[in-house]
C-alpha cells in the first residue's frame, strides 16, 4: 500500500502542475484569440470542432479503460490493439472528407468544407501515440505526461496566436490545434516505446475482451459526446454563427476548471481505483476523496465566477461580450454540478462495469435531447438554463443507479460531500459580491471579490471543512493527514 500510496502523491503533483499550465494558459490565449479572431468565426470552429469530436471518440475504440483495467494485458495484445487505433484514424478522417461537403451544405456555409477537412487531420495524429499515453498513465508516469502536455500546449499557443495576427482567422485556432496535436503524438510515441514497442502482428481473436469491454466505453462516449454537443448542434442550426461564437467561447472558458482540477483526480483515481477494484472498502475510500477533492475546490471557483462574471467578461473579452452575461452565469451553474461526475466514471470502469455507463447515458439520451431542444427556442440563454435543469435531476439519479449499486455508499455520505463544499462556497461568494461593490474598475472589482471571497472560503473551511485541508496540506508536503477521511 505503502507503494501505490507513494506513486500517487507523486503523481499528483506532476498533474497538478502541468493541469495549472495549460489551464491558465488555455485562458490567456482565449482572451489574446477572442479580440483578433470574429465571434461569427470562433462559431464555425466551434460547428467543425462538433463533427470532429464526435469521430475522434472512436479513435481508440474504447479500449483505453480496458487497457488500464486489465492488469494481466501481453505486448501481443496491446500490439493489436494499436494497429486498431492506426486503423480506425484513417478510416474515420475519410470519412469526414466524404461528409465535409455535406456539413457545408446542411449549415448553409461553404466555408465549414475547407475547415472541417483540415481540422479533421486531427484524427490522424494522435493514433500515433494514444496507446503510449495510456500505458504511461496506468504505469503512473505522469512525470512524462505533464511535459508532453505543458509542450504541447505551449506550442498550440504561440501558433494560433501567432497567425491570428496575421489575419489567418478561423485558422489561427485550426493550425495551432493540429501542431499541438502533432508534438503531443510523436512525443508519446518515443518516449512510450519503453512500456512497449508495437510489433507487426494482429490477431482480433486475441483482443476480444478489450473490444468487448470497449465497445460499452465507445458507446458510453459516443452518447455522452451527444449530451455534450446537443446543445451546440442545436445553436448552430437555429442562430448567427456569432451567437454560437459567444456560445461556445465562454463554454471553453467555463470547463477550464474542471480541465484544471478534475483530470488531476481521474489520471490518479482511476488506477488507484482499478488496483483495489476487488477491496470494497478501500475502494470506496479512494472514491470518497475523489468527491470531497472535486467539490471543494471546483465549487468556489464555480460560485465566485457566477458572482463575478462581468469584471471577468470585461477584463477577459471586452464590452462587446458583456451581452452574454447570463448565459455565463447559467452555465457556471451548470458545470459546478456537472464537475461531480468524473469519479463515478472511474468507478465503473475500475470495476469493470462500462456496460453500466453506455446504458445509463443511453437511457437519458432522449431526456437530454428534449431538455435542450426546448431551451433552444429561447436562443442561447434558453439553452443554457436547459442544461442547468437537466443536470439537477441527473446528480441525483447518478447516486440511486449507479453508485449506491456499486459500493453501497449511504446517501447521506455521498451527498455531504457536495452539500458542506457548497454552502461554503456559497457564503464566501455572497462575501466576495460585498466585496466588489466598493469599486468601479474591473480590475480592481476583481482583485477585491477574488481576495475577500478566497478569505472568507478558507476561514470557514477551517472551521468546518477541516479535514480537506489537512488533506491537501498533507499532500503538498508529500504525506497524508493525520485525520483521514472516514471510508464510506
Amino acid at each position: 500500500m505503502l507503494s501505490i500510496k507513494n506513486k500517487i502523491l507523486r503523481s499528483l503533483k506532476w498533474t497538478v502542475l502541468s493541469s495549472a499550465i495549460v489551464t491558465l494558459g488555455s485562458v490567456v490565449q482565449l482572451s489574446v484569440l477572442t479580440r483578433v479572431v470574429s465571434q461569427s468565426e470562433f462559431g464555425l470552429w466551434a460547428i467543425a470542432n462538433v463533427f470532429i469530436g464526435f469521430a475522434a471518440a472512436f479513435i481508440d475504440v474504447g479500449v483505453g479503460g480496458a487497457i488500464i483495467h486489465k492488469q494481466d494485458i501481453t505486448p501481443r495484445q496491446l500490439s493489436t490493439l494499436y494497429w486498431i487505433n492506426i486503423f480506425a484514424g484513417v478510416l474515420f478522417y475519410l470519412i469526414l472528407l466524404a461528409c465535409a461537403p455535406l456539413i457545408a451544405w446542411y449549415y448553409k456555409n461553404p466555408a465549414l468544407s475547407a475547415i472541417v477537412a483540415l481540422s479533421g487531420l486531427n484524427l490522424l495524429f494522435p493514433t500515433i501515440g494514444i496507446q503510449f499515453k495510456i500505458l504511461l498513465q496506468k504505469s503512473f508516469k505522469m512525470d512524462v505526461i505533464s511535459k508532453i502536455d505543458v509542450c504541447a500546449f505551449a506550442l498550440n499557443f504561440m501558433v494560433s496566436v501567432v497567425l491570428s495576427f496575421r489575419s489567418f482567422g478561423v485558422y489561427a485556432l485550426i493550425y495551432g490545434n493540429l501542431a499541438g496535436s502533432l508534438t503531443a503524438a510523436l512525443a508519446y510515441f518515443f518516449l512510450g516505446r519503453s512500456l512497449h514497442r508495437p510489433e507487426r502482428y494482429f490477431n482480433l481473436r486475441e483482443v476480444d475482451f478489450f473490444l468487448r469491454f470497449g465497445s460499452f466505453q465507445l458507446g458510453e462516449r459516443l452518447i455522452n459526446y451527444a449530451h455534450e454537443q446537443f446543445d451546440v448542434f442545436f445553436i448552430a442550426r437555429l442562430c448567427a454563427p456569432a451567437q454560437l461564437g459567444v456560445y461556445d467561447v465562454f463554454k471553453r472558458l467555463i470547463k477550464r476548471p474542471i480541465f484544471l482540477i478534475n483530470p488531476i483526480v481521474t489520471k490518479i483515481s482511476l488506477p488507484a481505483m482499478a488496483y483495489q477494484q476487488d477491496k470494497g472498502q478501500a475502494l470506496g475510500f479512494i472514491f470518497q476523496r475523489s468527491i470531497l477533492y472535486l467539490c471543494s475546490i471546483n465549487f468556489p471557483i464555480y460560485i465566485f465566477a457566477f458572482v463575478a462574471a462581468d469584471p471577468i467578461i470585461r477584463m477577459l473579452f471586452g464590452p462587446a461580450w458583456l451581452e452574454g452575461a447570463p448565459v455565463f452565469r447559467l452555465l457556471c451553474a451548470y458545470f459546478l454540478l456537472y464537475s461531480t461526475g468524473n469519479p463515478v466514471g472511474s468507478l465503473l470502469i475500475a470495476k469493470g462495469k462500462a456496460s453500466w455507463g453506455f446504458y445509463w447515458n443511453l437511457a437519458i439520451l432522449p431526456l437530454s435531447a428534449l431538455f435542450i431542444y426546448a431551451g433552444s427556442r429561447q436562443g442561447i440563454t434558453g439553452v443554457a438554463a436547459a442544461l442547468l435543469a437537466l443536470q439537477v435531476l441527473l446528480i441525483f439519479f447518478n447516486y440511486f443507479f449507479q453508485v449506491k449499486p456499486l459500493i453501497n455508499a449511504p446517501a447521506a455520505g455521498y451527498f455531504s460531500n457536495m452539500a458542506k463544499p457548497l454552502s461554503l462556497s456559497l457564503i464566501a461568494g455572497a462575501g466576495a459580491f460585498v466585496a466588489g461593490l466598493l469599486f468601479d474598475s474591473p480590475v480592481e472589482k476583481l482583485i477585491a471579490m477574488a481576495v475577500s471571497g478566497t478569505a472568507v472560503y478558507i476561514v470557514l473551511s477551517f472551521l468546518f471543512n477541516k479535514a480537506f485541508l489537512e488533506e491537501i496540506g498533507g499532500l503538498i508536503r508529500g504525506g497524508a493527514s493525520r485525520q483521514p477521511a472516514k471510508p464510506l
